[in-house]
């Protein structure tokens, strides 16, 4: 897939496949990517992506570019177990601040890389059970810093007790050298919400996530979260700031069909 988006584009509605997201403008990019079946067991994913942004963008002043490839090898030795590895390399340019032997502010080209490893096993004993466990690596350095390093490890546990209840339940253990080292992770939530959690610093978060079909006209939707940090105690800044460790959510959505 090749794409040109250029810098004087205006797209209102566009969302067009880029590295960068919004709208689509100033970006020049050529993706490939592969899915190969190496045996009745094993598939191979790769990609790999090469972009270019021809003008000044978010933070830098100058034309700046970068690439992105990703190995992701999924492994089903029976029906109930898939195990999972998968390598994620970046590198774009990332401008900096320095200063001249006159004390003069110099704005200088670096680069910015990210590594990430991340493996993961899924394990079904029974119809109603299912037994996802991850752990993830991720190394990070931005010129002229030195690289920051944090790891995640999460054990993600779904349950049907009976055909009409779904319950999903989650802690995540994290340790990270801080924002620059952040890791992410996709939690179940309610009917229509997509919730990525960025995870930085150190600490535990967990939830659980309910949904009840009380009638084929009636379904309920409850989520719990708490995310408890060993290293701060202020969380947030402004308006969201909170005072203290912990940080907690609660939903709760109800769906009437007529």
């Amino acid at each position: 897939a090749f794409r040109r988006y250029d810098a004087r584009l205006q797209s209102l509605f566009g969302a067009g496949f880029g590295e960068q997201s919004g709208t689509p403008r100033n970006e020049e990019g050529f993706y490939i990517g592969i899915r190969h079946r190496l045996s009745s067991k094993i598939l191979l994913n790769i990609y790999a992506d090469r972009f270019r942004f021809h003008a000044p963008r978010f933070q830098t002043r100058q034309p700046t570019s970068g690439y992105d490839w990703l190995i992701l090898t999924e492994y089903r030795p029976v029906r109930t177990l898939t195990l999972m590895a998968q390598i994620r390399y970046r590198e774009r340019d990332q401008e900096y601040i320095s200063a001249d032997p006159f004390g003069r502010e110099l704005r200088l080209l670096g680069y910015h890389k990210r590594t990430s490893v991340r493996l993961q096993g899924e394990f079904q004993p029974t119809r109603d059970i299912r037994l996802r466990t991850r752990v993830e690596f991720v190394r990070s350095r931005t010129t002229p810093d030195e690289p920051a390093v944090g790891m995640l490890v999460f054990q993600d546990v779904r349950f049907n007790p009976v055909s009409r209840l779904r319950v999903d339940a989650r802690i995540t253990l994290f340790d990270t050298a801080g924002y620059e080292a952040r890791l992410f992770q996709f939690e179940n939530d309610l009917l229509y919400v997509m919730t990525n959690t960025m995870l930085f610093d150190r600490g535990q978060r967990m939830y659980a996530a309910i949904h009840y079909r009380a009638a084929d006209w009636f379904d309920i939707w409850m989520k719990a979260g708490t995310t408890l940090y060993e290293n701060r105690n202020i969380i947030g800044s402004g308006n969201n700031q909170i005072h203290g460790n912990r940080r907690s959510d609660v939903g709760v959505q109800v769906r009437v069909r007529v």
